[in-house]
């Protein structure tokens, strides 16, 4: 929703409650009058849209008021206007009053029940500002934060095709007969990716499935696939979150520990399930050519953006701690679902 749309709404709802609040003031008034036995029936709906008159029309005279000159340095010419105003419409309402049915209400009366109008219409209005004001704000921020996540999802998901491509090509360069089952898991992680990739959340069990296929298709590369662990634990069953938050950090276990490395190469992860609380955590031996090129010191498009995500949906709910040495890389998140 665009910001002017935003505005028209608010405008439209702003109308429709003054047009109610009115109507519901004449009604009252109507049920008033009625009730007096000297006033017929014709001469009460007269009488009564005589009386929101007397009340509507200082009031939005006193709103233009109130907006243009209730400010630090026009105090002293907004006090003037409000007296000249209450005066004014005060006199007509009385001379008027007192010709139409000989009103013995006194002047000073008059003076009081529009000052009271004004003071609570005023009041409605301060707190109806403040909150179109607040309501504003959220929506201009919700869509601010929706465009920046599919910005951040638009970002991930060719990072993430240009790596799993560039595996496919390695194996098709060796004329491995992996080929075609790295082509099914592809098939599949793509699949999730499309599906998962207009919602905002998704299936646990799902986002882990997805994690699996992903170390699955990774597996096929390797001679050692007992090197790369992933171990599951706790109850997944109704707990959700947001798609594609935990594949960059396997990608990095995958692509600073594994390729090229020395024997003894190992890439751990573990998540556990208590509660409401998930605890993800990834331990990886870092490879020779990659010892110098830290995460910390050069973040990649992957970690970047999921760090932006875990911040944008996951404001105070989150906790991520990365440790690393010359030789290994850790990396502890734990969410609240």
């Amino acid at each position: 929703m665009h910001i002017d749309d935003i505005k028209n709404n608010l405008s439209y709802k702003k109308l429709t409650i003054h047009i109610s609040s009115w109507v519901i003031i004449y009604i009252i008034a109507i049920y008033i009058l009625v009730g007096i036995e000297s006033y017929g029936t014709t001469w009460s709906l007269i009488l009564a849209f005589c009386i929101v008159m007397a009340a509507a029309i200082p009031t939005y005279i006193h709103f233009y008021i109130l907006n243009k000159y209730f400010t630090p340095k026009r105090y002293f010419i907004y006090i003037i206007l409000l007296i000249i105003l209450l005066f004014l419409s005060s006199t007509v309402a009385y001379y008027f009053f007192f010709i139409l049915y000989e009103s013995t209400n006194y002047y000073i009366q008059w003076i009081i029940d529009i000052f009271v109008v004004l003071v609570i219409t005023s009041a409605l209005k301060i707190i109806w500002n403040g909150l179109a004001e607040r309501l504003n704000m959220q929506e201009i921020k919700s869509k601010n934060l929706e465009s920046e996540l599919q910005l951040l999802k638009g970002q991930m998901n060719p990072h993430f095709y240009f790596n799993t491509l560039n595996n496919l090509y390695s194996l098709s360069l060796e004329k491995s007969e992996k080929v075609p089952e790295t082509i099914l898991k592809l098939s599949d992680i793509m699949r999730y990716i499309l599906e998962s990739s207009n919602r905002q959340n998704v299936k646990l069990d799902e986002e882990i499935t997805y994690l699996k296929n992903y170390l699955s298709l990774e597996r096929l590369r390797t001679e050692d696939e007992n090197n790369i662990r992933l171990e599951v634990s706790g109850k997944l069953k109704g707990k959700e979150i947001i798609p594609m938050i935990l594949m960059p950090f396997a990608e990095n276990c995958i692509k600073h520990g594994k390729v090229n490395s020395a024997k003894g190469w190992y890439i751990n992860i573990d998540i556990q399930v208590e509660g409401n609380k998930l605890t993800f955590s990834t331990e990886n031996r870092k490879n020779s050519q990659t010892i110098s090129d830290t995460i910390s010191s050069s973040p990649k498009v992957g970690l970047r953006n999921v760090k932006k995500r875990l911040k944008l949906l996951y404001p105070d709910t989150h906790q991520l701690n990365i440790q690393e040495d010359d030789t290994h890389y850790k990396v502890l998140l734990e969410i609240q679902l």
